[in-house]
């Protein structure tokens, strides 16, 4: 180009200004990781409307929703609530083909005020399932593992949960009576959670299923941190050490429980803990699965030594037994 060569080079001067904290999107990127990665769920968006049916299905009153023209599918004109109803219908897709799962979608849903505007909600939803009867009671089941993933989720969401309530559902008529909770801040709904009641699981799963839910209120979450920041931790300049660990362990014990003892083992060491495979069949015994677990360990002041990659497989080790499994080779 034509008296290129006489442009005195410089360097180009602009302003870095740090990226604006995003709450939000953090939140809902940690709860994703979260459920897909060790929950083995997976994440689906569901159609906003619903039709009369599927909300009379479940105990709903259509004239409590929000009502629009549905410009694509006559019929279908109420503006969900929560994605709950919109997940039992696809999990109600899937139940013959698949045994055992979990959906889950973080989702806006709308509710009627008395101004013109309805009120906005970001909320998490999730629907899991399994045999019916397959474990009747205990932290096997699937209010057992219900409650389990509702205290999880509080956790990974750094939520601070009351203690779970009992009484009346009203605003969740498709919730089992006895076997469903619910968590309060300033007397309104934050989550709910349990199974759901014998007429619905015979509509959706012909009885041969047991069906569990989970909702919890994204936005009271938020709400509830104010202006708390999430303080800065500068990275170490030593390397880490990388392990992939097999446990090898019966499908009653709950992963929650198991991840919890691997963070415990890690210690201050513990950099990183991810689920990369889980496997079930020969030659493992029937009733037991296999948990694969990387695993990224890092101190702050030091390399760490071979002695200490031992201690910390001695300890996982321990865990399996514990559990009444054992480490894979």
């Amino acid at each position: 180009m034509l008296g290129y060569d006489k442009i005195e080079p410089a360097p180009l001067v602009a302003p870095t200004p740090s990226p604006e904290w995003d709450g939000r999107r953090r939140l809902v990127r940690d709860l994703t990781r979260r459920l897909a990665g060790s929950h083995q769920g997976f994440e689906t968006h569901a159609y906003t409307f619903l039709g009369r049916d599927s909300v009379v299905a479940v105990g709903l009153d259509p004239s409590s929703f929000v009502q629009l023209r549905n410009p694509v599918q006559d019929g279908v004109d109420l503006v969900r609530q929560n994605p709950i109803v919109s997940l039992f219908n696809q999990a109600r897709g899937n139940l013959r083909e698949n045994p055992e799962g979990m959906l889950f979608e973080i989702g806006k849903g709308y509710s009627p005020l008395a101004g013109d505007q309805p009120e906005e909600k970001t909320w998490l939803g999730v629907v899991m399932w399994g045999p019916h009867g397959e474990v009747a009671d205990g932290p096997a089941s699937l209010f057992g593992r219900v409650m389990s993933l509702a205290n999880d989720i509080f956790s990974t969401a750094r939520f601070v949960a009351s203690d779970p309530c009992d009484g009346p559902l009203d605003s969740f008529p498709w919730a089992h009576p006895i076997r469903s909770k619910y968590w309060d801040v300033l007397d309104a709904n934050v989550a709910a959670a349990g199974v759901v009641k014998p007429e619905i699981r015979e509509m959706m799963g012909k009885g041969k299923t047991d069906i569990g839910w989970f909702l919890f209120d994204i936005d009271a979450c938020l709400a509830s941190f104010g202006d708390e920041l999430v303080p800065f931790q500068p990275p170490s300049r030593y390397p880490a050490t990388k392990i992939d660990v097999a446990l090898a362990l019966p499908n009653s014990v709950p992963y929650v429980d198991v991840e919890k003892s691997l963070v415990s083992a890690g210690g201050d060491f513990l950099e990183s803990l991810s689920l990369f495979d889980v496997f079930e069949g020969a030659p493992l015994d029937p009733g037991v699965r296999s948990l694969a677990f990387r695993v990224s360990l890092r101190a702050f002041d030091r390399t760490l030594s071979e002695a200490d990659e031992q201690g910390f497989l001695k300890k996982v080790a321990e865990i399996a037994e514990d559990f009444g499994g054992c480490i894979r080779s």
